[in-house]
């Protein structure tokens, strides 16, 4: 008998910090982070990464915040052609980051050993557009490598605890 074992993971991950969040603390004030993760499985090296975020509803895209990056660069146009730059282009319903002029080499290129050279994250803070309802949201991502097929990350989801709500009540007879 003879069984063939298969470890197998996805890369390409979304993620929410701190996914479960109190009600009473929410608002226009709250800063959500989140991080998208990313790599070049590829047989060559990735120029130009675009990471497409699809955003929630009840979340502002203009209170966007890049936190950090990998591969670090900066945003923004550049000095010189050839320099790498993040470049932040907002969509009705969605913002694209886009990572170019870069090296990202692929898993399957030959003379690479390393995989963490190949992985790439973007990590950013998002604010509420107003107090939000009680009803949980996703984003998604889509992340392309050079002009490859769209590889389209898991939903993070963004859900309330449930609370308490103490009340008085007061009668007389």
């Amino acid at each position: 008998l003879e069984l063939q074992i298969v470890a197998s993971h996805d890369p390409n991950k979304m993620m929410l910090k701190n996914s479960r969040m109190n009600f009473r603390f929410t608002g226009k004030n709250k800063k959500l982070t989140y991080k998208v993760r990313f790599q070049n499985t590829g047989k060559g090296p990735a120029k130009k990464v675009d990471v497409g975020v699809a955003i929630a509803e009840v979340l502002d895209k203009g209170s966007i915040e890049i936190l950090d990056s990998k591969p670090k660069i900066t945003p923004g146009k550049p000095t010189y052609v050839s320099q790498s730059y993040l470049d932040t282009i907002s969509r009705a319903d969605s913002v694209h980051f886009v990572f170019n002029n870069i090296y990202l080499p692929g898993t399957l290129q030959k003379g690479v050993k390393d995989a963490d050279s190949t992985m790439g994250f973007i990590e950013y803070k998002i604010g509420f557009k107003e107090k939000p309802k009680k009803l949980p949201f996703k984003s998604g991502a889509a992340i392309v490598f050079d002009k490859n097929e769209p590889i389209y990350t898991n939903k993070a989801t963004g859900r309330y605890k449930m609370g308490l709500s103490p009340g008085i009540i007061a009668g007389y007879g």
